[in-house]
């Protein structure tokens, strides 16, 4: 559970689309390996500006930056993590394994963000109702999860389709699935993005996506009427009649041979 440079490009391009603010929740408390001037040069490679640039000014060291000056750092006023234990600091204690959630914590965030956590949790379907449960109105569960290739990295490696599928029955409304080929950063440090719909790689045949690992990356914005409990039916022959369609290639500052 750990957000890096290369994570970075993903989520300040969901921060251009609909800038971030109000009261954010990670699953999970989250390692950050970037350092202030990393996090800077991946905005402006992205021609980003940090809207809550700031906090980087007061951090006072050159090392990498904790879970929450990050987060601030994008535009959310308050940031909490979930764990199951306090050993790392979480903010919030609960079990996702576990049906429900405290009442207290019912519509609460305007983002939810699953960053490699879900999948370290054996009961996925009450993970995603109690992710969806959280959501206020309005707010985005945000999952960027090891997809093809992550083998025994956790319980499962998720389908994008899972996520589509899951939110769609629930009533949210599914902004955006995408697939990046995860760079194994020592030796090819180059993301390539695809937009991702549900049927376009149907008639694929196994193993067509190559060499590499895989992340999934999904937006879904909460509805008012949006529920939490209905599990969808996997439907087979739906094509779309399009593939996965590129939408970014980007280079990870720092990485490459002779990264450690």
């Amino acid at each position: 559970m750990a957000i890096d440079a290369a994570d970075m490009p993903r989520i300040l391009r969901e921060a251009t689309v609909r800038p971030f603010s109000g009261a954010l929740l990670t699953l999970g408390k989250q390692d950050v390996t970037l350092t202030p001037a990393q996090l800077r040069a991946v905005a402006r490679r992205m021609d980003v500006a940090l809207p809550r640039a700031e906090v980087l000014d007061v951090w006072a060291s050159d090392g990498p930056l904790d879970d929450a000056t990050l987060l601030k750092a994008l535009g959310f006023a308050s940031v909490d993590s979930m764990d199951v234990s306090g050993y790392e600091g979480a903010t919030i204690l609960h079990d996702l394994n576990a049906p429900s959630i405290p009442p207290a914590l019912e519509n609460r965030f305007d983002v939810v963000f699953d960053r490699g956590t879900a999948e370290h949790v054996f009961n996925a379907p009450n993970t995603l109702a109690a992710v969806a449960r959280m959501c206020a109105p309005g707010g985005r569960a945000m999952h960027l999860s090891p997809s093809t290739n992550h083998m025994d990295h956790g319980f499962v490696m998720f389908s994008p389709r899972l996520f589509a599928d899951y939110y769609t029955a629930n009533g949210f409304v599914v902004e955006r699935i995408e697939m990046a080929r995860q760079p194994w950063l020592g030796r090819h440090p180059t993301i390539h993005l695809s937009r991702y719909v549900p049927g376009c790689l149907d008639g694929w045949e196994p193993g067509a996506l190559g060499e590499g690992g895989y992340q999934v990356l999904v937006v879904a914005r909460k509805t008012s009427g949006a529920t939490h409990d209905r599990w969808p039916r996997f439907a087979e022959g739906a094509a779309c009649g399009v593939g996965l369609s590129p939408v970014l290639r980007f280079t990870v500052p720092g990485a490459g041979p002779g990264r450690r």
